[in-house]
């Protein structure tokens, strides 16, 4: 099978999870709506045209290496009242150091090629989360990638559940690894009031395996690499 396969780097990215609030936790790897507005950006769609655009898209993620993590201190500003007032915070930002990822995308070859055409000269700048955290290198090629049944997976991400889905002792001498899930949505919605604002929809869990583990969940090989596949 053809798939698209990514190479991103950057000198710092912000993934911020959702459930952090003073102290803003960076997510290890980029979020659905981060890799939506990502092909949104390169093929020049807002971000509910690409969203549609890539509902027949399947991801995949690997993460190369992060160099370091820093912490930048925010100043925000916080509704109060009901929205009646709006007053100021600090907060606490986590701020991943020339993050170095791989991305796989599965879907019609046309779309594929037209994602590939658009990475070599995108119609608005890439970012990393926040906008100010642009891309400094991207590549794209298509390659051919193998369906697998079981693998050893390690610095990926697996969404939904994972009961039965992978085998945590076998490759790590009896212990258990501990992996972290986060709850995160894939899509957005239109807000009824104010159409240019979004409100997050479809939550689901996303495990990001830190360490090797036997999978046996959807999958494909790349370039010995195994990429988990969610949508």
């Amino acid at each position: 099978m053809l798939v698209l396969q990514i190479s991103i780097k950057g000198y710092t990215a912000s993934f911020r999870s959702p459930a952090s609030m003073n102290y803003q936790e960076s997510l290890p790897f980029p979020p659905p709506t981060t890799i939506t507005g990502i092909i949104g950006a390169a093929t020049g769609k807002e971000y509910f045209e690409a969203q549609n655009y890539c509902r027949d898209l399947s991801f995949g993620v690997h993460i190369q290496e992060n160099e370091g993590m820093a912490k930048d201190a925010w100043a925000i500003k916080k509704v109060k009242d009901g929205g009646r007032s709006i007053g100021k915070a600090v907060v606490i930002r986590e701020v991943l150091y020339r993050p170095n990822i791989r991305l796989l995308i599965v879907g019609p070859e046309t779309k594929l090629k037209e994602i590939e055409k658009a990475i070599s000269d995108p119609c608005f700048p890439l970012s990393l989360g926040r906008d100010d955290e642009f891309i400094t290198f991207i590549q794209s090629e298509l390659e051919t990638a193998e369906r697998v049944e079981k693998s050893v997976i390690h610095n990926t991400v697996v969404k939904g559940d994972l009961q039965g889905k992978i085998n945590i002792t076998a490759l790590n001498e009896g212990t258990i690894p501990h992996f972290k899930t986060y709850w995160l949505n894939s899509e957005f919605d239109r807000d009824k009031r104010n159409p240019k604002a979004r409100r997050p929809k479809g939550r689901s869990p996303y495990t990001y395996i830190s360490e090797p583990v036997e999978y046996s969940g959807e999958a494909v090989a790349v370039s010995d690499t195994v990429f988990p596949l969610w949508r």
